[in-house]
């Protein structure tokens, strides 16, 4: 599934709500708030890594990157999978 361009504006807006709760909350906040994101909507990559390690992780970053639409590529190596995005559509419209 392709995310919709409505949504194309979604990194920006949490990047000035972060800037908005640092400012008002202190960095402590924030970082709780993150860890609670992780916690939240992780969980799919967690299992895959867990399951299926390095290449687990490498599957659910394909399949996100795919889903938004991203220009981007992998290099396959044994013990890493750089990432290398060309294009972000969040930034770029």
């Amino acid at each position: 599934m392709k995310i919709p361009s409505k949504y194309t504006d979604f990194i920006l807006n949490y990047n000035e709500t972060f800037k908005y709760m640092e400012k008002k909350y202190l960095r402590t906040q924030v970082d709780k708030y993150w860890e609670y994101l992780s916690g939240a909507f992780l969980d799919e990559l967690r299992e895959s890594a867990k399951e299926k390690g390095l290449q687990g992780i490498k599957q659910y970053w394909d399949k996100i990157l795919n889903r938004e639409d991203a220009e981007f590529g992998t290099a396959g190596r044994k013990d890493a999978f750089p990432v290398r995005r060309k294009t972000c559509i969040y930034i770029i419209h």
